[in-house]
Formats: C-alpha cells, sequence, structure tokens
C-alpha cells in the first residue's frame, strides 16, 4: 500500500506541474531551482560531480555514452562498479529474468544502436517517482480507471512492472526476442486498453489487424523506441482509426510525450535541455541534457546522439517537437562539385523515398562512404521500383546542388524484433566526429 500511495502522490504532482506554467520564463525560474537543489543535494553524493556543486552548469564536464562508461563507478551515487552492474544486467539477458537488483537498484542494459551497450541505475524510489509521472502523462482519463497496459520490449526491467502496482492498472511484458506470433496470440487474448510498442512492430501488429488475423481495440496507442515514419504513421492510424502517440524514453530518462492535443514535447519540469543546433533555421538540434528528477545515476549535461526537430511556432512554454528524426549517423552526406561534403538529413532522404511513388513495401538505405548508397528493397516489381527510386535520389541531389553517389540495390534483411530498425544509416564516420 505504501508503494501505491507513493505512485498516487507522484501522479498528483505530475499532473499539477502539468499544469503549473504559463510562460517559459515561469518554466525555467523552476528549472533553476531544482538544478540548485540537486547541486547540493545529489550531486555533492557523485565523486565525479563532487567539486562541481557550487559552479554554474555551464561549466560541467559535457559527456557520452563513451565518457559515462569509462567514469562510471565514480558518477553513480552509490558505488556500484561497472562490473558489477554488467554481470547482473548480462545475467538478466540471458536468463530473461530481470528481476535482480543490487541492493534494492534496478540495473539495465540500453539496446545498444551505436553499436554500445548503456547501462542505467533507478532506485526503488526513483522507479516510484518514474511511474507516478508516466502514468500521469500516458494514461488517458483518471489513475482511477482499470487499465491493462502491452509493453512490447527487448527486455523488461523493475522499472517496467512498477507500473502494475495495484488491481486495476495491469502491466503486461511482451518480450521481442520471442516469436511474434505467440506475442501476437497472447496479444489478442488480453485486449489491450494502452499499447506500447516500437514503430517497426507497431506496424506490423496493424497489419495483422487489417488481415483479420487479431481484433484489439486499444484506447491509447504509443509508438517508443525508433523513429515513427509520417507514411507508417498514417497507415497504422488508418487501421486503428485513433492517432498515434509516442513516448521518447531512453537510458538517459524520460525526455518526452505526446499530450492530449497530440503534439509532442520535452518533460522539462524534470530535465533542462540545452540545443546544439545542427541547423537552426529548420529547427534541427541535438539535445544535451541534465536530467534534476535523477538520484542514483546523475545525467548530467549527456549529449544524446539524437536529432530533434523543435516546432519553433508552437507557443507552449515547454519545447515542441515535430519529430525525433532518429540519430546522428542518419544524416547522410553526400559530396559537393568542389569535394567538400553537404549534409543531408534522414527525413529529406525519407521524403525522397515517398516521392519516388515506388510501389516497395520496405527500404533500407545504407551510406557505406561518400560517394557509395546501398539501397534494400522489398518490393514486388523491383524492376521498375529501382528506377523511380533511382530517379528521385537523382532528383534530390539535384536539387541540394550534390554529385549524385554510386547508387546499388540489393536484397531487402529485415531486422530482428529485438533490434530497433534504422531505415536510414550512415556507416562511415566524419572525421571531425567521435561516435558515442
Amino acid at each position: 500500500m505504501r508503494d501505491i500511495a507513493t505512485i498516487l502522490y507522484h501522479f498528483w504532482q505530475a499532473r499539477k506541474l502539468m499544469q503549473r506554467f504559463k510562460t517559459r520564463e515561469q518554466l525555467e525560474q523552476w528549472q533553476e531551482q531544482r538544478l540548485s537543489h540537486f547541486k547540493r543535494a545529489i550531486l555533492n553524493q557523485s565523486p565525479f560531480y563532487r567539486e562541481y556543486c557550487d559552479k554554474p552548469l555551464e561549466v560541467f564536464p559535457a559527456i557520452n555514452k563513451k565518457i559515462m562508461l569509462e567514469h562510471f563507478d565514480a558518477i553513480n551515487t552509490k558505488g556500484i562498479a561497472l562490473s558489477q552492474a554488467l554481470e547482473i544486467s548480462r545475467l538478466a539477458e540471458e536468463s530473461r529474468n530481470f528481476a535482480p537488483t543490487i541492493n534494492d537498484i534496478t540495473v539495465g542494459l540500453s539496446s545498444g544502436t551505436s553499436g554500445k551497450q548503456s547501462i542505467f541505475l533507478a532506485s526503488k524510489a526513483e522507479r516510484l517517482k518514474w511511474a507516478g509521472i508516466m502514468l500521469a502523462k500516458a494514461l488517458p482519463g483518471s489513475i482511477t480507471e482499470p487499465h491493462k497496459i502491452a509493453f512490447f520490449l527487448r527486455a523488461n526491467s523493475n522499472l517496467y512492472t512498477t507500473l502494475s502496482k495495484g488491481r486495476h492498472i495491469q502491466f503486461h511484458f511482451f518480450d521481442l526476442t520471442q516469436d511474434f506470433e505467440t506475442n501476437l496470440a497472447s496479444l489478442k487474448e488480453l485486449q489491450p486498453s494502452i499499447l506500447t510498442v516500437p514503430a517497426s512492430v507497431l506496424k506490423q501488429i496493424a497489419m495483422a489487424q487489417e488481415l483479420g488475423k487479431i481484433r484489439i481495440k486499444p484506447r491509447k496507442i504509443f509508438s517508443v523506441a525508433e523513429v515513427l515514419d509520417s507514411e507508417d504513421q498514417s497507415y497504422i492510424e488508418a487501421v486503428f482509426k485513433q492517432n498515434v502517440h509516442q513516448i521518447y524514453q531512453c537510458t538517459e530518462g524520460f525526455l518526452g510525450i505526446t499530450n492530449q492535443t497530440g503534439k509532442l514535447y520535452l518533460n522539462e519540469e524534470y530535465i533542462h535541455i540545452e540545443k546544439e543546433w545542427v541547423d537552426k533555421e529548420s529547427g534541427r538540434f541535438v539535445p544535451i541534457i541534465t536530467d534534476f528528477s535523477r538520484t542514483t545515476q546523475p545525467i548530467v549535461r549527456y549529449r544524446l546522439d539524437d536529432i530533434l526537430v523543435e516546432d519553433v511556432s508552437d507557443t507552449s512554454p515547454f519545447t515542441c517537437l515535430k519529430s525525433i528524426e532518429g540519430r546522428c549517423d542518419d544524416v547522410c552526406y553526400f559530396p559537393l562539385q568542389d569535394g567538400k561534403l553537404k549534409p543531408v538529413f534522414a527525413d529529406i532522404v525519407r521524403q525522397a523515398m515517398i516521392r519516388a511513388q515506388a510501389s516497395f513495401r520496405e527500404y533500407k538505405i545504407i551510406q557505406h562512404a561518400p560517394q557509395k548508397l546501398e539501397i534494400q528493397l522489398l518490393a514486388e516489381d523491383i524492376t521498375s521500383c529501382k528506377q523511380e527510386v533511382t530517379a528521385s535520389i537523382h532528383r534530390l541531389c539535384k536539387q541540394r546542388g550534390c554529385v549524385t553517389p554510386e547508387i546499388y540495390f540489393s536484397s531487402y534483411i529485415a531486422s530482428p524484433p529485438h533490434q530497433k530498425l534504422r531505415r536510414i544509416e550512415r556507416r562511415f564516420a566524419l572525421p571531425h566526429m567521435e561516435a558515442a
């Protein structure tokens, strides 16, 4: 009962905060207060950050995944060694039993789309707070209404099962490493009210629904973990006859969620965001986050490898996103006539594929070098698709003033269901870029 009371407290606190801020200035004043408390109460317990506690945030070192792992033992406030955390999390991965903790600290392993997996730590108090905030922002209606929440994820966690506190809210984990048809049968039997699924798997579920293999009527659908393409979104919404919402959650925290109006906002009442502009004119930036709600594993000036697109026309105090465009490695670089490289963002390449009007069912684009582009297609009339896609890439390069790279086609290789789908991927490093 005490855990339920704690979740309810954080639920109502989150609901109040969602309505509290009328201006950006009010929100920034709140952030300053919370950051000041965070430095005094939490960062003093971190050997890595202790010397910075009396300094402005901008003086703190900016870090990434590589630096976080190198200094993991000194960054966390509980003296947990990286070797110990890795051992616990890898045993959980192998056994598919995600219950073990270290002194009641949950240890989780990220999916590692950049090739390096990351570790996260969360205490019981943090798990209960996260559950309250997540339910406040995600649940349609009141917390007293009954809900069956279906989560399709690569790995379960005590963090997620915390949502199951109380009889009327049931959390059901669907293991993406298991057979999809088996998961589909279980989903049909469950009849969830809330469906939370990676975008590519959500499309598969929508296809099964359209074909009559299942018949579910969720009240709310969330896309998580992967870029939600506009075409996939339109298809899923047409099948289920409702909007698809997004949750922006990663190892580094619960960063954003679609609100009741259908807009995607960052959770800036709990996180501070510095915007490293990639292309300010188009609103594209890489977020550097400080999460002042984390206590076990402080996240301070952590540079994510994501490219977000801000909706600058929105008047809310919170940062509104047009889209989560993808990773920095999803940006292609095409050569100019003088040999320099020009960035072409993933969404622009996606739009070129849409404008090709080719009848492919799936595609992947892999840029192996500035002048070498592999395109994987799944289509019935493959010859026609190749011609239309080639012509569209040529038009894109001409519009951007770039030299069209060598294009070659290959058979489509589907990503395993437990791996995040990346439709556009650059596999060569730029001289000035460091892999996170």
